[in-house]
């Protein structure tokens, strides 16, 4: 694959794309159930998720040169946490990618 372009999602269509992508990489996948389009987007709002009341996110998808989604990655502070835990600590999650290294 090589050479994708990561960028941070900023609109509604981006998150939509954010929200969708695990669908259409493990559709082939007997074992996968998606989650619920309509409750992602709740989840992904910080005015419905209490999470975000004392954390930020920043949301990020990966594009092949073809503008193809190969990828996606959360960053998350949770103030809370770090109050918590005396520290300065960052964590990433929802990361799913295409069997490559360089997207990975």
């Amino acid at each position: 694959m090589s050479s994708s372009v990561v960028r941070r999602v900023d609109s509604r269509r981006g998150l939509a794309e954010f929200i969708r992508f695990p669908r259409r990489l493990y559709r082939s996948s007997p074992s996968f159930v998606p989650h619920l389009d309509m409750e992602r987007k709740s989840f992904f709002n910080p005015s419905k998720n209490p999470f975000f009341s004392h954390a930020e996110a920043a949301f990020f998808l990966a594009s092949s040169r073809g503008g193809e989604t190969v990828g996606r990655v959360s960053a998350h502070i949770d103030h809370h946490f770090n109050e918590i835990h005396g520290g300065r600590t960052g964590h990433f999650g929802f990361f799913d990618s295409v069997e490559d290294e360089e997207t990975a």
